[in-house]
């Protein structure tokens, strides 16, 4: 059929996952000991999508993560 103005809304689960191998440098030099140890996560998400056609849509992402650092 034609979805055209049909809106889709999806319940997921995410994964945040930083990427924590960063060095850190200043003035070009490593500073040894400098660093954050972040916490992965897994989080409930929600997204809307509404279609202008049967093949082209506009998706909304919402979600949040608390991280904890160390």
């Amino acid at each position: 059929g034609d979805n055209h103005g049909d809106i889709m809304i999806r319940g997921v689960a995410t994964g945040v996952l930083p990427d924590t191998d960063a060095t850190v440098k200043l003035n070009g030099s490593r500073i040894p000991g400098a660093g954050a140890d972040v916490s992965d996560e897994v989080i409930p998400a929600m997204t809307i999508s509404y279609f202008f056609t049967d093949n082209i849509a506009v998706e909304l992402f919402c979600c949040f993560a608390k991280h904890s650092m160390s």
